[in-house]
Order: C-alpha cells, then structure tokens, then sequence
C-alpha cells in the first residue's frame, strides 16, 4: 500500500526530507545544512517519507538543477530567477552572487508554511502564485533575462497542464529560459506506488524533449542531462537501477525561447 499524503504541498516534505537526509551523511552528494536543520525545527521523520528508489532520483535531480542554475548566473550575472512551485526549497542562497534578483513562487498554503522560515528582501521576492496562472508574471523584473526553474513540478502535472505552463511562460516573457526536470513513465509508477496524495494523481512521466517540444513551438532546446550518468557513479545500488532502460528517460532539460 502507497504512504498516504493529505495534500499536494504535502510532497514538499518528500524532496525535504531527502535534501536533509542526504546532507546529513558523512559522504553526502548534496550540501544543504538549511535543510537539514528545517527538517529538525518541522519535527520531520525522515524514514516517514525517505525511499531509496526516490531519494537516489530527487539527489539527482537536485545537483543537476543546482548546477544548471549556477552556471546560468554565472553567464547571466544580472538576472530574474523564478524558482516555480518552491516548496522548502532554498536554491536561492546556493547560487546567490549577490546580483541576482529572485522569486520563489508556490500556491498560497505553501507560502503561508515558509513566512516563518524565509523572509523577502531587495533581490529575494516570495510570492503567492500557481504554475498555471500569470498572476505571478507581473512581479518579475522585465529589464533583466528570466530564468524559470521548476524542480518537481511536472512530477504533479498532466501533459496538458505542463503545456499550459509552457504557454504562461512564453506568453508573458517575450525571451528567456526554463530549467525542469522529467521523471520518465517508468520512475512516475515507481513514485506512485511509494506515495498517494488524497484526492489527487500524480503526472504520468515524461519520455523525451521532444514531447515537451511539440507542446509549445516557440520552445528550443539547449541541453539535457539525464538522471542515470550522474547516478552511475552513486554506488552500485543506483547503478543497478540504471540498467533499467526505462530508467535513463528521467532528466534535467534546459530550454529557451
């Protein structure tokens, strides 16, 4: 039987509970001390919501997208970054050069949950808004290039409600770049068999670019990394989950428009 959670902001506590876990080990692949003390201050049972099959997936997923991020900044020193659908999350102060403006985006419940965790300041903007609205366009500095990050998201959306993101985006940001990740068909029924959320189904995966490509044409892709080349050198565990050949779908894709 799937772990039941109670509501979609809920899953937030999954990708928390794997950034804290991780960063706690003695050869950790993630640094992210915030994390780990949130999870204390939230009380969080760790082996409540920690899988190794979707710990090994959402390590992956989380260095590449740090690394997308980063590189993004250091080539765009002045740029806007949305970090859509945030959760916990603090990319923010991992790739911070003190230029950047920044806007952590996710629905009302889940903004409420982070007021007495992070606050707002002159470059650092939270903000009410969901994926699938534009409310939250207005806010975003149009003088400087955007940047959309979205760790997770598509994990919660059918392939119309990714397309209809992709049309928000691209519709009220006349150029720009996306930075998502893609969990394959194979890694989403894995996902569902672990975690239910009430009253709500998970998307059913994504198997290549090109189905992210024909949603919207104004999008180009500019590079992908794929979860299995970074977890091939993760241990033998996560090595053994890459032979699967369903497996190597899951990604990190970068677009631009």
């Amino acid at each position: 039987m799937p772990f039941l959670l109670n509501s979609p902001d809920e899953t937030s506590l999954i990708s928390l509970s794997v950034r804290a876990s991780e960063s706690g080990r003695k050869k950790s692949r993630l640094d992210d001390s915030q994390s780990v003390s949130l999870a204390q201050k939230l009380g969080l049972d760790g082996k409540r919501y920690d899988n190794f099959f979707v710990h090994e997936n959402m390590v992956a997923s989380a260095i590449l997208i740090e690394k997308a991020t980063r590189d993004f900044v250091g080539a765009h020193g002045e740029c806007a970054v949305v970090n859509l659908g945030c959760g916990y999350d603090n990319l923010f102060g991992k790739v911070d050069n003190g230029k950047i403006f920044w806007y952590d985006v996710d629905l009302p419940e889940m903004m409420e949950k982070r007021k007495n965790i992070f606050s707002s300041g002159e470059r650092f903007m939270e903000l009410e808004g969901s994926a699938l609205e534009s409310g939250w366009t207005v806010f975003v500095a149009k003088d400087r290039e955007p940047l959309i990050v979205a760790q997770g998201l598509s994990l919660h959306f059918s392939a119309k409600k990714i397309s209809a993101m992709l049309q928000i985006l691209t519709d009220s940001f006349s150029t720009g770049h996306a930075i998502f990740d893609f969990w394959s068909p194979f890694a989403m029924s894995r996902l569902e068999k672990k975690y239910a959320i009430r009253d709500v189904r998970w998307g059913q995966g994504i198997k290549s670019c090109d189905e992210i490509l024909k949603m919207n044409e104004k999008l180009e892709l500019e590079s992908e990394y794929l979860f299995s080349d970074l977890m091939q050198n993760f241990g033998w565990k996560s090595r053994r989950i890459c032979r699967r050949k369903n497996e190597k779908d899951s990604r990190v894709a970068i677009f631009r428009w």
